[in-house]
């Protein structure tokens, strides 16, 4: 690239939307999800953070209710504290949010927007069946409640049911980015607003001052032209396969739930542990894991889990010697735990 003189033109503003190739490049890749996205209604982000913020900057006004998931993606709270909006937990059940509260809430206060993470959800690595996704689509339409769909495990998991994108066309925001499946450093995502509300959403992402950064959407063009896009994808599906199972057998006999595609595992801790007390004891054994309470929408909402993230470590064998640790120190009491390590 950096020998191509074409691509001085890149040095230049770049349309809010992006470059109409790279656009093209990105219905390319979403359409292996199994719904054709218009290349004339997606617009270039740098990265999902930055797509979900433009979707409710341009939907919502400060004051107003953004429905949620009790445990969800805890980027979503600096985004509505930024913007003023208020996260309403909705009351979920193993399928994800129930159709009945999101018309109870609709009904009680209203609300501006319904976000959702559903498939392989974080922290919870759940993925919402296609039944349920049906049914809050219906609810949705009926209250013409726009869906931001925040979808970037996707292409890492298998048989996923269809898109809330495919389902409710007209009332959804579908987001997704390139870091889970490519690359994190990649800051690259694409959100694909419905048909009656694109120019609103690209005025939005030209409010926040960072359009999508034309040099690497121009990387990803090529990776998904060229098929490498693919093999990157596909060998990243082997790796995080292999250090799965990994988990999944140090944590035999636990309570851990880490499905086929899942980049972490959410493993629930026995009653004489506290998430917070388990954080603390894995540090002190060079081991980092997340609480529940950062992904908790309340302040005093607490799971007795942590998100064991199987990514990081650079090797099997890191990881392995991490997840030993993990299984052991939840077999030990808090306070044993403590003492041993004073």
């Amino acid at each position: 690239m950096a020998g191509d003189a074409s691509l001085e033109r890149f040095l230049a503003y770049p349309p809010n939307e992006g470059y109409p190739a790279h656009r093209e490049a990105a219905a390319t890749w979403l359409s292996a999800i199994g719904w054709e996205a218009d290349p004339a209604r997606i617009i270039i982000t740098n990265g999902a953070h930055h797509g979900v913020m433009a979707a409710l900057l341009s939907l919502c006004r400060p004051g107003e209710r953004v429905l949620v998931e009790p445990l969800t993606y805890p980027g979503i709270q600096p985004i509505a504290r930024l913007l003023g909006l208020r996260l309403e937990p909705l009351p979920v059940d193993a399928d994800g949010p129930l159709p009945e509260g999101v018309e109870a809430a609709v009904r009680a206060h209203g609300a501006a927007a319904l976000y959702l993470v559903p498939t392989m959800q974080n922290p919870t690595t759940g993925t919402m069946s296609l039944a349920r996704r049906e049914a809050l689509a219906e609810v949705a339409l009926r209250h013409r409640l726009p869906v931001i769909e925040d979808d970037l495990f996707r292409l890492l998991g298998n048989d996923v049911p269809l898109p809330f994108s495919a389902l409710l066309p007209e009332l959804t925001y579908h987001v997704t980015s390139l870091s889970k499946a490519l690359a994190p450093g990649l800051r690259l995502g694409f959100l694909v607003p419905p048909p009656a509300r694109t120019e609103a959403v690209r005025g939005a992402v030209f409010t926040l001052g960072s359009k999508g950064s034309p040099f690497q959407a121009e990387i990803a063009a090529r990776w998904i032209r060229s098929g490498a896009a693919v093999r990157i994808r596909d060998a990243i599906r082997v790796e995080s396969e292999a250090r799965r199972q990994l988990a999944l057998e140090r944590f035999r006999g636990l309570q851990v739930a880490c499905p086929p595609g899942a980049l972490f595992a959410w493993l629930t801790l026995p009653e004489r542990w506290r998430a917070e007390e388990f954080v603390q004891a894995a540090q002190r054994r060079g081991v980092a894991v997340t609480p529940s309470q950062p992904f908790a929408v309340q302040r005093r909402f607490e799971v007795p889990a942590v998100r064991v993230c199987l990514g990081p470590p650079d090797s099997r064998a890191a990881l392995t010697e991490a997840l030993d640790r993990l299984a052991a120190l939840v077999e030990e009491a808090p306070r044993a735990s403590f003492d041993g390590l004073a």
